[in-house]
């Protein structure tokens, strides 16, 4: 499983690429499963993120949207089966959006679950195949994305909104 907090924690004085080689590692010590997860491929990964070019800036100078792309690089070192995600959106500029959107679309296409969260309903809407809402701890709606907006964007977003109010 690859997971991201609403608020990850990195090493601020340090580069992406360090950050990942550390997590890599850990994680290849830590699960014999992993082992083969080592910080060979995180050029690659840097890349797939569009955080090539500043990977030796360190990353307390990342932008929000910066370090939401490094958290999905985070995730996606060990090939996870199951992704959860905490409102991987935040931050990001509509092009970062985009990318994203598309990794998590080239994700599940490869046999990936991803599961995640986010206020943004249109961006919902836009990548998610189903959508659940959860309000005052229990399931108030589940639905496949298509026939959520079979009736509009408008209505599908009006629809989720109530749900949410419970």
């Amino acid at each position: 499983m690859g997971a991201s907090i609403n608020e990850p924690v990195f090493y601020e004085s340090l580069s992406a690429r360090e950050n990942l080689e550390i997590d890599l590692t850990y994680l290849a010590l830590a699960d014999r499963e992993h082992r083969d997860a080592k910080p060979t491929g995180i050029s690659h990964l840097l890349e797939k993120v569009g955080l090539a070019a500043d990977s030796t800036t360190p990353v307390g100078r990342y932008s929000m949207g910066m370090r939401q792309r490094l958290v999905l690089a985070r995730c996606m070192g060990h090939h996870p089966d199951l992704y959860l995600l905490d409102e991987p959106l935040n931050g990001l500029d509509p092009v970062a959006i985009e990318q994203l959107r598309d990794s998590l679309r080239s994700l599940a296409a490869q046999g990936s679950a991803i599961l995640f969260s986010s206020h943004i309903l249109s961006e919902v809407l836009r990548t998610a195949d189903r959508v659940m809402v959860v309000a005052d701890g229990r399931v108030s709606l589940q639905a496949s994305v298509p026939e959520l907006l079979n009736q509009g964007q408008e209505v599908a977003e009006r629809t989720l909104v109530k749900a949410m109010e419970g």
